[in-house]
């Protein structure tokens, strides 16, 4: 079994099925070739790991530039949809990696520069179409702002690949920490979904997002639009700049550095509120690193980083049982805390329901079976008090006959 690659700025993805994630990066020793593997992680301390192919674009793909990988919508749900790759920088290129081996030229938009990964979000996504909000390093000569739209597809066809706008209609901070993306998966557009924007000042913005497709490149074809904006209530939370985000569907999570070095995870679910909350891991966590990239698979967060002993690992983080599993896991110095917001569903659970009504039901049962037991005892000492006073009165009359 060979040992997981080691990339200095690689990105992974869900591939198709259930324990498997892509990973894609460029060797530090090899600007140009593009390398794509997919990992099996039912083994998640020795994963299991296949080459899938390499694509040499020398004057593209660079080692020491930020990329981030997101599957297009559904695709887990198909054995060979590809995955969009996206680098980052003065080299900004976007290609398509298949499962068979694929990978298409990679193309640029323009002269748009996108900044970071962390400011690269998953807005809304259906089927073979992903809709980005992006943070490029220059302002928009038509907006005067630096975000814009991205719509991607999942074609080979270079004229059809992506289509960048920079009209949103409402524009976020233009110096922002972070950035994180939550979408309703649809089948067919428009795709609804929210951008998150948090700002150093200790703040964060949602955003409403639509992506429509109208299958043109022209002044009327809207890649994105914002509208809605409104506060995040932060819970008292304080980011930090190595923050990382990652999409899980409608609800997106945030990796940062504790007080002891560890990994906290926070969530936030703008479909259901505003809040951003902590979800507290039970037992053992990661140690955090500012280097480390993250994506997802199901329910879980899975996290690509290099150890004290400088080998590649993967660990995972399950947002339902919250728990971390893999190596080098440590005790955090952190206190916990149960509360109900550790809950990131929208849905409350059946059987609180149900508890609830029966324990109303058994509580009404108890106070009627006292009322009626109070006046049960109540009535014979209220007749036996009535006797002895008609007793009294017989009495007295007889004595006031005998004195006359």
């Amino acid at each position: 079994m060979s040992a997981v690659p080691l990339f200095q700025n690689p990105c992974i993805a869900p591939a198709f099925g259930s324990s498997e994630v892509w990973l894609v990066g460029v060797p530090t020793s090899n600007d140009g070739r593009l390398d794509a593997y997919i990992v099996d992680l039912t083994n998640i301390d020795t994963p299991n790991v296949r080459f899938i192919t390499t694509r040499i674009e020398t004057n593209k793909w660079r080692a020491n530039a930020q990329k981030a990988c997101f599957p297009y919508g559904n695709s887990v749900n198909d054995p060979n949809s590809p995955i969009v790759l996206q680098q980052f920088g003065s080299q900004t290129w976007s290609t398509n990696v298949y499962p068979n081996g694929t990978i298409v030229n990679g193309i640029l938009f323009g002269t748009y520069t996108f900044t970071s990964p962390k400011l690269f979000s998953l807005s809304a996504s259906v089927d073979g179409v992903d809709w980005f909000s992006v943070l490029m390093e220059a302002r928009s000569n038509l907006t005067n702002s630096p975000w814009v739209g991205l719509r991607l597809n999942a074609v080979t066809d270079l004229s059809l690949r992506g289509r960048v706008d920079s009209i949103l209609s409402i524009y976020p901070n233009e110096k922002p920490l972070l950035s994180i993306g939550t979408f309703t998966p649809k089948p067919t557009p428009p795709s609804q979904g929210f951008n998150i924007v948090f700002d150093y000042s200790g703040g964060g913005v949602v955003y409403s997002a639509v992506g429509t497709h109208l299958n043109r490149n022209d002044t009327q074809d809207r890649a994105l639009t914002l509208a809605n904006p409104q506060n995040v209530d932060m819970s008292g939370i304080s980011l930090t700049q190595g923050a990382i985000p990652v999409t899980i569907s409608n609800v997106g999570y945030i990796l940062d550095r504790a007080s002891d070095g560890t990994t906290l995870v926070y969530s936030i679910n703008p479909s259901r509120d505003l809040k951003l909350r902590r979800v507290n891991a039970k037992g053992n966590v990661i140690q955090f690193s500012s280097s480390m990239v993250a994506s997802y698979l199901g329910n879980r967060i899975v996290v690509y980083s290099i150890s004290l002993q400088g080998k590649a690992v993967f660990n995972t983080f399950d947002t339902d049982a919250r728990v971390w599993d893999g190596p080098d896991l440590v005790k955090s110095s952190l206190p916990t805390y149960e509360t109900p917001e550790d809950n990131v569903s929208s849905a409350v659970p059946i059987g609180a329901i149900i508890g609830g009504v029966v324990g109303g039901l058994v509580l009404i049962a108890v106070v009627v079976f006292l009322i009626i037991r109070h006046r049960r005892r109540t009535r014979p000492e209220e007749a036996s008090s009535k006797k002895e006073g008609d007793n009294d009165d017989q009495q007295q009359l007889q004595q006031q006959q005998q004195q006359q």
